[in-house]
């Protein structure tokens, strides 16, 4: 709950400065931040152990 409280507190400098206080341009940042971090994720390689191989084959 202390988190809830706090980052409306401290995000609110930064939406009026940085965004021209227009809180969906906050909310577009957002997305566009999930969406590259889900294309990132493609970039990583799993790594497949002899454990990981036993488990799935049975």
């Amino acid at each position: 709950m202390g988190m809830l409280a706090v980052a409306p507190i401290g995000l609110e400098p930064v939406v009026k400065h940085l965004f021209g206080n227009d809180p969906v341009k906050v909310v577009m940042l957002g997305g566009a931040s999930l969406l590259v971090a889900a294309l990132m994720t493609t970039r990583v390689n799993e790594v497949i152990t002899a454990k990981r191989v036993s488990a799935t084959a049975s």
